[in-house]
């Protein structure tokens, strides 16, 4: 998965993961999500379905060019018609990993969760709530965004308890004020600890659906508590050593623009869901090929975050690891690939306000994309951290 232990070999092969968007069709409409609503700027298409013949192709590409691993993805993969020959096909390559990402309602059908198992595929399953009682119907409700689908997700993980081998699942939850004021979060990671399954217990990117600071999301001083709070657990009753307190998720980094890329339905692709920067196009025999694309120097630019990162995370201790969180939500929020990471537990260690000028530079000048019209400074880039940041942030005018 993009979140994972990554290695100094990982990040100079550059090709460990390669997702692909399968469908843009979804069956539940989570307040969380950004995979339309982040990315406006997104090439139009007509499909909601990818092809199987463009989904061989890209495939083909991909294991030609020596990625490890490939990760399907959505909206909601397991929409589409064809998605077992997908993970079949996948399968029959040379990829060490295949990934279906989801939220799991398929999977509460035991003949369809069998014929995932029997593909070879991992999955990485959705869960906002553990239990069937009032109050986590209420979790669920509010954030998948459709009434009544918990006893479904129920039924999915005691199917994915039967039938997969837990070092093959994945669970993914979000980190939001409903998951943490209940408790939630802290019950569906112990869920996974007794199980034996993987976690990946995400922040939550900002959107136009899920704006930073809204009455959900969760601020950094109260992020933090939560990451200290799983890190006592952790310690205490599973007797695991201390994690890094760094973004994007709990004891985990996020490293898809260094190590791998994003496929778009239209075959573009881009360093990450989050960075919508198109590297090029790979769907027919007159686009630019995944090689070529994966050798340019706008790719290169994405691989090496650490390079060109501007503000606070440059004096983190953290750097070399972390590599400056999710580029996608810096980004949203600033308009610069280069700016530092907002969504971070580190912030609350500052003595002094951050401001403005402790995630962005001044001016655009000799950026690598100074005059590319994909980027470029926020109008309410300050009004934005300021509403996140709250007292930790020393507004300033806009630039």
């Amino acid at each position: 998965m993009p979140f994972r232990e990554t290695t100094a070999a990982d990040l100079a092969s550059g090709t460990v993961g390669f997702g692909i968007d399968v469908t843009t069709n979804c069956n539940l409409d989570c307040v969380t999500c950004y995979y339309l609503d982040s990315v406006p700027n997104r090439p139009p298409t007509a499909e909601t379905h990818l092809s199987v013949q463009r989904f061989e192709w890209a495939m083909d590409q991909a294991a030609a060019v020596g990625f490890r691993e490939v990760y399907l993805l959505g909206g909601e993969p397991t929409l589409h018609p064809q998605i077992l020959e997908m993970l079949a096909s996948s399968k029959c390559r040379s990829f060490e990993h295949v990934l279906l990402v989801t939220n799991g309602l398929a999977l509460a059908d035991r003949d369809f969760c069998r014929r995932v198992a029997d593909s070879g595929a991992n999955v990485a399953v959705q869960r906002h709530a553990i239990g069937d009682g009032e109050g986590a119907r209420r979790v669920q409700d509010v954030l998948a965004g459709r009434p009544d689908t918990l006893t479904q997700v129920n039924q999915a993980f005691a199917n994915l308890e039967e039938m997969f081998h837990p070092a093959r699942v994945a669970v993914q939850c979000c980190l939001t004020r409903p998951v943490v004021e209940s408790g939630q979060i802290y019950d569906i990671y112990r869920y996974a600890k007794q199980r034996g399954f993987e976690y990946v217990f995400e922040c939550t990117k900002a959107s136009h659906r899920f704006a930073r600071g809204n009455p959900l999301d969760l601020t950094p001083v109260e992020l933090t508590g939560v990451y200290e709070r799983l890190q006592r657990i952790e310690t205490e009753e599973y007797g695991a050593g201390p994690r890094a307190l760094t973004p994007q998720a709990f004891g985990k980094t996020c490293h898809m623009p260094e190590n791998g890329v994003h496929c778009l339905i239209d075959g573009t692709i881009v360093p990450c869901v989050g960075q919508p920067f198109p590297l090029g196009r790979i769907f027919s025999p007159r686009d630019t090929s995944l090689a070529a694309i994966l050798d340019s120097p706008e790719r290169r630019f994405f691989r090496e975050p650490s390079e060109r990162l501007y503000g606070h995370c440059r004096s983190c201790r953290y750097l070399d690891e972390c590599t400056g969180g999710c580029r996608g939500d810096a980004f949203f929020l600033t308009g610069c690939f280069s700016a530092s990471a907002v969504q971070c537990p580190q912030l609350t260690a500052y003595a002094r306000k951050l401001s403005l000028g402790d995630f962005v530079p001044p001016t655009c000048r000799n950026c690598r994309f100074e005059r590319e019209p994909h980027c470029g400074p926020r109008p309410d880039a300050d009004r934005a951290l300021a509403r996140y940041l709250g007292t930790l942030y020393q507004d300033e005018p806009a630039r």
